[in-house]
């Protein structure tokens, strides 16, 4: 075909251990004035419930609509093709941030973007958020990432704030600092930078996958499963397979694109186990131990929060029984002093007592032997001069 190498393409999605495949995949030709280009992208959709699919659906529509318009009239120049790529990704950020905008469950939604324009073997990559771009060479036995992820995770550690094994293990790990569709447009980057074209290496390839790939695989897997197969297919089934087995927790999702003389440069990479089609998926952002270790993990997990929520009631049941001590000692004080006003109005008929100032203290008072001698003088006039007069 005019202007196609023949490269070989094998591509593969999964929903994994999710309950929806929020991932979509290109793999489409364009014609132009010199013939026609090929077109590979993966887009990683986010989002509560079925937004994501949505977003990742919307944009790899726009995004292909877009190119489909812009480059049959133009010759495939380098700079034509940054330039298209670009403006097609900001595109579809506008498309999906509009729906998502006017209709409240969709709002937030977004996707990833990573995408190549191949003409012959000769190609541009462009990429927002952190799907990535793999280029093996079997030359020197080495895979490359092509592109950046922009994550907080790679932006603390290109700034240094944070080691890569720091950044490995922190909750902010897959947080997006841009997307399609959700936030502001985002900047495009285009490889190789700053210009120029990428050159796919005899018996190369290249992978483009979702973070769900790298999420289940190091790198250095990566290039020893594409270094033992001996065709693209087999190559992107391995991949999908090792990746679920490794432990992915999202969607897999990759486009292996191979040279025509790609094949095994290693002892043949062994099959990964099939994908269990039955194991039951859960709701999306929850995990699902992977079947390889074992569950170990989660019963570690399971006895620990058991051990926190015992040590939890303990703590409880000591506080309350310190905090209920002090009820029984205090109330014959707290009684005393509440009750002994009551009883005041009963000797309204003595004069002795009313006469007293201090209207809180107890009756009984007096009768203490030391508490009589200030209280004499008083006692006279408790009785009545009147009778003594007339005897």
């Amino acid at each position: 075909m005019e202007g196609l190498m023949d490269l070989t393409i094998a591509s593969v999605t999964h929903a994994g251990r999710r309950t929806y495949n929020q991932d979509m995949l290109l793999v489409e030709q364009i014609p132009t004035a010199a013939g026609r280009l090929r077109l590979l992208a993966v887009f990683d959709g986010m989002g509560g419930m079925r937004a994501g699919d949505r977003a990742s659906e919307l944009a790899s529509e726009v995004f292909l609509e877009q190119l489909r318009v812009k480059l049959p009239t133009l010759e495939p120049e380098e700079f034509v093709i940054r330039k298209a790529l670009a403006e097609a990704a900001i595109k579809a950020h506008h498309a999906v941030f509009e729906e998502g905008r006017n209709e409240p469950a969709k709002r937030g939604m977004g996707t990833t973007l990573v995408a190549l324009l191949e003409k012959d073997g000769e190609f541009i990559v462009a990429n927002v958020g952190d799907s990535r771009a793999y280029l093996w060479s079997p030359e020197n036995k080495t895979l490359t990432q092509l592109t950046r992820d922009h994550s907080l995770r790679e932006e603390a550690v290109r700034m240094g704030t944070l080691t890569r094994e720091e950044a490995e293990k922190s909750p902010i790990a897959h947080a997006l600092t841009r997307s399609i569709g959700s936030g502001a447009p985002p900047n495009v980057d285009l490889f190789p930078e700053p210009e120029g074209w990428l050159t796919m290496p005899p018996g190369g390839a290249v992978v483009l996958c979702s973070d769900g790939l790298n999420d289940g695989l190091e790198d250095d897997e990566i290039r020893d499963t594409l270094a033992g197969c001996s065709d693209a297919t087999t190559a992107a089934d391995y991949l999908l397979r090792a990746a679920y087995h490794g432990g992915s927790r999202d969607n897999i999702s990759a486009i292996v694109f191979a040279h025509p003389e790609y094949q095994a440069v290693d002892s043949p990479t062994k099959a990964p186990p099939p994908m269990d089609e039955d194991e039951p998926a859960t709701d999306p952002g929850l995990l699902i131990t992977p079947k390889q270790p074992p569950a170990k993990p989660k019963d570690h997990y399971s006895w620990l929060i058991l051990l926190l929520a015992l040590a939890l009631l303990i703590v409880i049941f000591v506080a309350i029984w310190r905090a209920s001590q002090p009820v029984h000692i205090a109330p014959p004080v707290v009684n005393q002093q509440q009750v002994q006003p009551v009883p005041q109005p009963t000797p309204i008929a003595t004069p002795a007592p009313l006469a007293t100032p201090e209207a809180g203290k107890p009756e009984t008072m007096p009768v203490d032997p030391d508490a009589a001698t200030p209280l004499e003088p008083t006692q006279p006039a408790t009785t009545p001069p009147a009778p003594s007069s007339p005897e």
